[in-house]
């Protein structure tokens, strides 16, 4: 039997599922870029908390997407965001997360053509995100994905399992227009 991926609007339900692929995908993403006692103490609770908030946030024109495929093994979460650049209609994507073993597959390339297509039709002019600057795996997948580095720089603060961790992140853009 073959399991064709599946992607859909997420539920509310769906937050457990969005939280395991997140801790997953986290504690292999950022090691080495985060420290390994931080990725280690991460629990699904914790997860599930921080995603029912960030659900809970979503503005109207927010999307939280799902991909399934025997269950969810990717998702990503994007909102309107304040344009910059003089009334264009831009959004922003929040998160964008594979299980690492699906990895390689393709799941993150159809999650990114949907998402893309999604805000496109709905008349956004620009999507942006913020990845960490020393992710170059994620840095490699956007581009990849048509984003540009806009070679802006902001410095992220927050405390995690107890540890005041500071990343600095580079922002790239993508035209939706064309």
């Amino acid at each position: 039997m073959v399991n064709t991926l599946d992607i859909r609007l997420g539920r509310a339900a769906d937050l457990p599922a969005i939280a395991g692929v997140h801790l997953d995908a986290s504690r292999v993403a950022y090691r080495g870029i985060c420290p390994d006692s931080v990725l280690d103490s991460l629990t699904l609770e914790g997860r599930i908390e921080l995603w029912r908030q960030r659900y809970d946030r979503l503005g109207p024109d927010g999307r939280l997407w799902v991909s399934e495929r025997s269950g969810i093994v990717g998702f990503a979460a994007a909102d309107r965001v304040d344009g910059d650049d003089g009334g264009e209609q831009s959004c922003e994507l929040l998160s964008f997360y594979v299980a690492p073993d699906w990895w390689g597959r393709s799941i993150g390339q159809d999650l990114m053509r949907w998402l893309l297509e999604d805000f496109r039709q709905r008349g956004f002019d620009k999507i942006q995100l913020w990845t960490i600057r020393t992710n170059q795996r994620a840095r490699d997948f956007y581009e990849k994905a048509g984003f540009r580095c806009e070679q802006v720089f902001r410095t992220i603060s927050r405390r995690e399992s107890g540890v005041l961790l500071e990343h600095n992140e580079v922002r790239y853009s993508r035209d939706l227009r064309a």
